[in-house]
């Protein structure tokens, strides 16, 4: 016996491990072997082979295997007592004796295992207590077989029995713990019913938040979703990180770790962002974003210090999910690099109006027109990064249009209003342009300052007389606008 303990199904106190947990480490683990369940004289056994459940026993003489068929009316008591006999005589199983003398047909025989198997696990399942053991084995017997009834509903079905609370709590562990789903072929794609509060569950696991940001977030009731938690980690379909997901850092240390990260949203590239060198792997780019996500993702983190610090949050993962979209994919990585060669001034160079002489083909004037299409596709800190070095080196119209693109980009994040502001005033100074007015103006007229807002799309129109979003706007505001 290499393992032994005790396990509870149904009680209402917490003692020993949950038959769920136990199936779970026998199947997630491959064991091979004898699983043997006592209740003071009653005994029960299922038999493992590389995790799966092939077989199932019982000392009790009305529920064993030939009783059962008896009792389906799959076999008549004369055809028993002869598969009997000559089970004894000569060996073998029941299952394959009956099988031999064409009692039953071979689909009819799985079918009628596969009930059992389940039949005999629900009778440990009903126990409230019981104590286990797990007899190793090299290999499995002979005439062992794979069950039509998978071992995944049944470790399912054992959950879906489980009514402590305390249990399910005790055997999810620390909350805190990222999950994820496993990328185990054999687990990730076994023949298993998952219910509509499981499909939905599994959908929130995404390898970065933890056990309790998918509790907190999913509008079910807190035990339902823990419940779902437990059977999908005891099926092994997801699966506990090992890591931490505030990589072990104080509280004050990760507030510093998101102000610092914030303030250099817009100054960094994307393998600064990532902290990886321009020659990084593809695994070390996921690892980074892993140890980052983990650090920063807004859903899996609880700490009272960061409750003023939920906008950064949200941008700082956005930022880092932009960044590892690109540089995870082959094509846009290439491209990206080619964004970024193009960006990438010679030393002594000096600025001039227009562009910028540098590696072929490169100008600050190139650098907005690719950065301009990446805000078109959505991709807005993409858009920031391919432009963390070029500001210095534009001039005149060139340096109002990248002041004009940083504050659309700051524009679409709430929690970076004010250096979108700061931006569009520095581009006045360049030179008056209506769309920045306009801009200035909706800004304006978002925070309430209407009075600020008419200003400008005043202003806008001065400008350009026949500007159309600006005059739609003053349209709305109508006689309410201010004078």
């Amino acid at each position: 016996m290499v393992d032994a303990g005790t396990a509870e199904a149904t009680a209402n106190g917490v003692v020993g491990r949950s038959v769920p947990e136990i199936l779970r480490d026998l199947y997630v683990g491959r064991r091979t072997g004898l699983l043997h369940f006592a209740r003071g004289d009653a005994l029960r056994s299922v038999r493992f082979d590389k995790g799966r459940i092939v077989h199932a026993s019982t000392n009790d003489p009305q529920t064993q295997f030939g009783e059962i068929l008896v009792r389906d009316g799959l076999l008549t008591g004369a055809q028993l007592a002869q598969a009997q006999r000559s089970s004894r005589e000569r060996g073998r199983r029941l299952g394959w004796v009956l099988a031999e003398l064409g009692v039953l047909k071979e689909e009819t025989f799985e079918g009628a295992l596969a009930l059992y198997v389940r039949e005999v696990l629900l009778d440990v399942f009903s126990w409230e207590e019981s104590v286990y053991s797990f007899e190793e084995r090299a290999t499995a017997a002979e005439e062992d077989r794979t069950l039509k009834l998978s071992t995944g509903e049944m470790i399912l079905e054992a959950v879906r029995l489980v009514d402590s609370e305390r249990a399910i709590h005790r055997a999810l562990g620390d909350l805190e713990r990222v999950l994820a789903v496993t990328t185990d072929p054999f687990l990730r794609f076994q023949r298993i019913s998952l219910t509509p509060t499981d499909g939905y569950v599994m959908s929130r696991v995404d390898g970065l938040t933890t056990a309790r940001g998918i509790i907190d977030m999913v509008p079910l009731p807190a035990q339902e979703v823990a419940r779902s938690l437990f059977g999908l980690l005891c099926t092994g379909i997801i699966e506990y990180l090992s890591t931490s997901p505030r990589g072990d850092l104080s509280a004050e240390s990760l507030r510093a770790a998101v102000l610092e990260a914030h303030a250099a949203l817009h100054t960094r590239n994307h393998f600064e962002v990532l902290g990886v060198t321009a020659t990084a792997s593809i695994e070390e780019i996921k690892s980074a974003y892993y140890r980052l996500v983990r650090r920063f993702h807004p859903d899996g983190q609880h700490e009272p210090a960061l409750r003023d610090l939920r906008d950064k949050l949200e941008d700082v993962f956005q930022r880092v999910s932009a960044a590892y979209d690109v540089l995870s994919h082959p094509r846009r990585r290439r491209d990206y690099e080619g964004f970024l060669a193009r960006q990438v001034p010679q030393p002594g160079v000096t600025p001039v109006e227009t562009s910028v002489s540098a590696s072929p083909g490169w100008s600050a004037e190139r650098a907005i027109e690719d950065a301009e299409h990446m805000l078109e596709e959505g991709k807005s800190w993409e858009a920031v990064g391919l432009l963390y070095g070029v500001l210095p080196f534009a001039r005149g119209r060139v340096r109002q249009r990248m002041r004009l693109l940083r504050a659309k980009v700051y524009l679409k994040h709430s929690g970076w209003m004010r250096q979108a502001e700061e931006e569009l005033r520095l581009a006045l100074e360049e030179e008056e342009n209506a769309e920045v007015h306009y801009l200035l103006g909706t800004l304006f007229q978002s925070e309430g300052l209407m009075r600020r807002a008419v200003s400008h799309y005043r202003q806008a129109l001065a400008v350009s007389p026949n500007y159309r979003d600006a005059k739609l706007r003053l349209e709305e505001l109508g006689p309410q606008a201010p004078g």
